[in-house]
C-alpha cells in the first residue's frame, strides 16, 4: 500500500518518440534515449577541438563542455602532465566525447578531428610533453652558470671544465686561441643538453691581469642553438695585458 502511494506521487507520462513511461520532469527518455528538449543545443565539435588542441593542457575545453570540476583538475595538473589532455583530444577527435548533459558535440567533422589528432600526438611526442619541460625549467631552462678554473692564456691545451651537476647549456673545454689576423680569443664548446632548440645563447668571460685584477670582459652569442647541439665560441681579447681568464657565465633562453 505504501509503494502505491509513493508511486503516484511521481508524475510520469509518455515518451513521444517511442511510447515509454517516463518521468515529467525528465530531459532524456531512459527507453529510446532521445533528448525530449530539441531546443537545448549540444556544443559545438570545432570549438572543443580547437580548445582542446590549443589550450587542452589548463582544461579549457572541459570549461566550455561542462565539467568544471575536472577542468580545475587538469588546470593545476598540466592536464595530468599532458597525458589526461591527449587523451581528451582522442575522445573527442573520434566523436567519443560528450558534453556534461550527455550530448554529443555538434558539428563533427572526422577530417579535422584526425588531422588535429595527429597534430596533437606528435607535438606531444617531439616537443610538447610538459614533463620535459617542467624538468628542464627546474634545472634551470632560462638561465644557467657554469664555474670553471682560471686557465693561464700561455696553455694551448683544452682546458676541461668539471661540474658537479650538468647544466642545460655546458661548456665542455675551453682554451686560448688566435683569430686568422693573429689576435687574441678565448675559444670552447658549448653543449645543448635540453631537448628544445634554444633561440639566444651567449658566453661571458672575465679577464684579468697578471696580478689577478680584473681589466676586461668578453663574450660570444649564438642563435638557434639546436636540441643537443654543439656550439662552437669565440669571443675576442681585446687588452694586450691579459693574463688569464675565467668563464664566467653562459645562459640562454
Amino acid at each position: 500500500m505504501q509503494n502505491q502511494t509513493m508511486n503516484a506521487q511521481v508524475a510520469t507520462k509518455c515518451c513521444p518518440y517511442c511510447g515509454g513511461l517516463i518521468e515529467t520532469d525528465a530531459q532524456k527518455c531512459q527507453h529510446c534515449g532521445e533528448w525530449l528538449n530539441k531546443n537545448v543545443k549540444s556544443k559545438s565539435f570545432k570549438t572543443t577541438i580547437w580548445l582542446s588542441y590549443f589550450l587542452g593542457l589548463i582544461g579549457i575545453h572541459r570549461f566550455y563542455t561542462g565539467y568544471i570540476g575536472i577542468g580545475i583538475l587538469q588546470l593545476f595538473t598540466l592536464g595530468g602532465l599532458g597525458v589526461w589532455s591527449l587523451i581528451d583530444l582522442i575522445s573527442i577527435s573520434l566523436n567519443k566525447y560528450k558534453d556534461k548533459s550527455g550530448k554529443e558535440l555538434q558539428g563533427y567533422n572526422k577530417t579535422l578531428g584526425i588531422v588535429l589528432l595527429i597534430l596533437g600526438i606528435l607535438f606531444f611526442m617531439y616537443n610538447g610533453n610538459p614533463y620535459k619541460f617542467c624538468k628542464d625549467f627546474s634545472n634551470g631552462y632560462n638561465t644557467t652558470e657554469t664555474t670553471t678554473q682560471s686557465v693561464q692564456t700561455d696553455k694551448s691545451a683544452p682546458q676541461q671544465v668539471s661540474q658537479s651537476k650538468k647544466s642545460n647549456l655546458e661548456v665542455t673545454e675551453h682554451h686560448p686561441c688566435k683569430d686568422e689576423f693573429g689576435n687574441g680569443m678565448v675559444c670552447g664548446t658549448v653543449v645543448n643538453n635540453t631537448s628544445r632548440t634554444i633561440g639566444y645563447a651567449q658566453v661571458e668571460i672575465n679577464l684579468y691581469d697578471s696580478e689577478g685584477s680584473l681589466i676586461d670582459s668578453t663574450m660570444d652569442n649564438i642563435n638557434n642553438l639546436e636540441p643537443n647541439g654543439k656550439w662552437k665560441f669565440k669571443a675576442p681579447v681585446l687588452e694586450d695585458n691579459v693574463s688569464t681568464y675565467k668563464i664566467k657565465d653562459v645562459n640562454g633562453f
